[in-house]
């Protein structure tokens, strides 16, 4: 898990901008960076050049201080050969430029093999989300232009990092510049996936055999207790007794999936794997390993609001979801060998039940028995039916009116 949150910082420029957007704003920025010197001088080059001055100009300002930063690695992109074109082709766009400044700490980035201190590194990394980024925001990429610099350092902190400006030339297909919370909360995860994708792949790795492991676990406990037969006690006892009970709530008709159950069956269901792991010291261990393993990739996207001084409320109740997302998604891919065993042993329990009853009695109980079957199934069925209707309606009405739903 990152040991900094990573930081992804968006802006934009308009050719004729105002308040954040405008000239003034983009020369503020060079000058929050350290490098007024060297703006004021391109400035002056640009303005002699091109005999006019628009608020692209900070845009080309960034670019020209991104390239010349101490610490610089190098221009990337598709004008990396020709940095002044870059500028030239910025103060000429007609549509909107933006701005990308993506962080790591030193220390992640030495933890993953030392590839983002190195332009090659972060080459690598803007050649995969960039083409993204232009499909993301509208943009034609025969028309899109980028350039970027990656820096190893600032002057009070070790952080590589990248500058990226991003533009079309010619008519704009988008005019709009501003990025949506989904754009800004999709090209984070995008970069994330990208820049960290070394330890993320590790930690997917381990929890996809702690989820294997614990599933096995159930398997192995489910297996001893068919082989023990009616000869049980103590925990097996209970088992069979919560697996008997769960078989009898099961629909006798419709699709066996977890997703067509009734509530009922998936609160008596989830509440016995539940119980189960309590009761099993090694289930235990592996619950709490993917709970753990869900929390270290989940911290991957931890975002730090600098505008706060105390971060930890916003991120232990960030790691309190992710938690409680990955013990519902541990519990959906355990349900499968429990759902399993309580039909299985429902249907030897009716079947024993007919055969300890005899003559005229049994095939009446039998009738009833069968009856009540069919009628709970039917029940259960159509209950499950209207909920799923609901929820397709609920998305529907949630496309139609433009929300941004999780399901």
């Amino acid at each position: 898990m990152p040991q900094q949150p990573f930081i992804q910082k968006l802006h934009f420029y308009l050719p004729e901008g105002h308040g954040t957007t405008s000239r003034e704003s983009g020369a503020h920025h060079v000058e929050y960076m350290g490098s007024p010197e060297k703006a004021e001088l391109l400035v002056d080059r640009l303005m002699d050049e091109q005999n006019t001055t628009t608020s692209l100009e900070s845009a080309a300002i960034h670019a020209k201080y991104a390239g010349e930063r101490a610490g610089n690695m190098g221009y990337i992109g598709s004008l990396a050969a020709d940095a002044h074109g870059a500028q030239k082709s910025i103060l000429q766009a007609q549509g909107p430029v933006w701005r990308v400044i993506v962080s790591v700490g030193e220390a992640d980035a030495l933890a993953m093999g030392g590839a983002l201190l190195t332009q090659a590194g972060w080459e690598q990394a803007a050649d995969k989300v960039v083409p993204q980024m232009i499909k993301q925001l509208g943009l034609d990429p025969t028309k899109a232009q980028w350039i970027a610099a990656a820096h190893r350092f600032q002057q009070h902190e070790q952080n590589p990092h990248l500058h990226l400006l991003l533009w079309e030339e010619g008519n704009p297909s988008r005019k709009t510049a501003k990025w949506s919370d989904k754009e800004r909360r999709t090209l984070r995860k995008t970069w994330v996936s990208t820049l960290y994708q070394p330890e993320r792949e590790a930690i997917g790795k381990e929890k996809t055999a702690t989820r294997q492991e614990a599933r096995t676990l159930i398997q192995s406990q489910l297996a001893a207790l068919k082989e023990a037969g009616n000869h049980t006690q103590g925990f097996q006892q209970e088992l069979r007794t919560r697996i008997q009970h769960l078989g009898t709530q099961l629909p006798g008709q419709g699709r066996f999936a977890y997703a067509y159950m009734p509530s009922a069956v998936k609160v008596e269901t989830e509440s016995l794997i539940r119980w189960l792991w309590k009761q099993d010291p090694a289930l235990q261990a592996a619950h709490d390993r993917y709970l753990q393993n869900a929390e270290q990739m989940g911290t991957f996207y931890w975002h730090r609001d600098p505008a706060k001084t105390d971060n930890s409320p916003v991120r232990e109740q960030a790691l309190q979801g992710i938690c409680d997302r990955a013990e519902a998604d541990l519990l959906q891919r355990l349900v499968g060998p429990v759902l399993k065993a309580a039909r299985q042993s429902h249907a030897v329990s009716s079947a024993q039940l007919r055969q300890r009853v005899p003559g005229d009695l049994s095939a009446a109980l039998q009738r009833l028995m069968h009856d009540g079957e069919r009628a709970a199934a039917r029940t259960a069925y159509w209950l499950a039916e209207s909920q799923y209707q609901r929820q397709q309606a609920e998305r529907e009405l949630a496309r139609s009116t433009g929300q941004d739903v999780s399901w």
